[in-house]
């Protein structure tokens, strides 16, 4: 993940460079002025999207025990016993 130090602008930055170095080959087909503002619009758009993935919980969130415990199908759960009654006798 990124570094706290990192401010958005730092972030957007890098994302900048690394994508200009990959698509130096398609620089050359395009104009520059035009290549170089997209690439600022989808730099700006992912560095947006790793800030907030790096906010989030890495954990989920677990809901906290009632303090009642469901049993199913246990043999000694006094709710499943069946009660006799003693014949007189």
């Amino acid at each position: 993940m990124r570094d706290k130090k990192n401010s958005g602008k730092e972030l957007r930055k890098q994302v900048f460079k690394k994508m200009e170095a990959a698509l130096e080959d398609i620089r050359g087909e395009a104009d520059a002025k035009k290549f170089s503002k997209k690439i600022k619009k989808v730099s700006d758009w992912l560095a947006g999207e790793i800030a907030k993935t790096a906010k989030k919980p890495a954990t989920p969130k677990v809901k906290p025990a009632t303090g009642k415990v469901k049993v199913s199908g246990s043999s000694k759960s006094p709710a499943k016993k069946t009660v006799t009654k003693k014949a007189k006798g």
